[in-house]
């Protein structure tokens, strides 16, 4: 047998599915409302794998950072939450960017939907900041047969599904450990739990229709 044999490329997937979630400080005072500094970012995928980084200090100036970490809801439900400091999980700004990259490279698909919570922008942002903007995070994304990478709020799925599956029954079914709320990759999980209930209550031609949505 030849030492040269190819390996045959396996095929590329049509659709794959990516939680996101970030935690970020953010101050509630007029003055600072444009100060959001992000601290960590998980990243699950359909089929269990997940990345969870902590860091970003090149992006706390210490001035800004003080006046934010002085809000107690913020300290309490965020702070607190994070690994220690000689944690593996705490990266440079560089490293957890390269691991984001490589994480969706791995689960690249002819459709890539990142699935974020909420529709207020931060968590896009904070994640479109990897690549420099979005028209680069579409290039460095669309390799290969990657065809359409794109942010979608999970939270149309709950609406568009509703009959299916309310929003009482997803928290029976999915319920919430609030001493884990507000931990990236703890509420990156909880999506991907939510998001896989759906799939199999939905019918799978509508499910694929939603999915498959541009």
């Amino acid at each position: 047998m030849s030492k040269n044999k190819s390996i045959k490329k396996q095929p590329t997937k049509p659709i794959s599915n990516i939680f996101l979630d970030t935690e970020y400080l953010s101050s509630r005072k007029p003055s600072y409302l444009n100060q959001t500094i992000p601290i960590s970012i998980g990243l699950v995928n359909e089929d269990a794998s997940d990345l969870y980084r902590a860091g970003f200090k090149e992006a706390w100036h210490k001035e800004i950072f003080d006046k934010i970490t002085r809000d107690q809801w913020i300290y309490d439900n965020v702070l607190t939450k994070l690994p220690p400091p000689q944690d593996p999980v705490w990266k440079p700004f560089d490293e957890i960017r390269k691991g984001v990259i490589d994480f969706l490279k791995r689960n690249a698909a002819e459709k890539i939907n990142i699935w974020v919570k909420g529709d207020n922008g931060i968590d896009n942002t904070i994640f479109i900041s990897f690549f420099g903007d979005q028209n680069k995070m579409w290039r460095k994304l669309q390799v290969g047969s990657t065809k359409s990478v794109r942010i979608r709020n999970s939270l149309s799925l709950r609406k568009t599904f509703k009959k299916h599956a309310s929003s009482w029954e997803i928290q029976k079914i999915c319920p919430s450990d609030e001493r884990r709320v507000h931990e990236a990759l703890y509420d990156a999980w909880l999506e991907q739990k939510v998001f896989k209930v759906y799939k199999t209550r939905v019918p799978q031609d509508e499910f694929t229709k939603f999915e498959s949505r541009l």
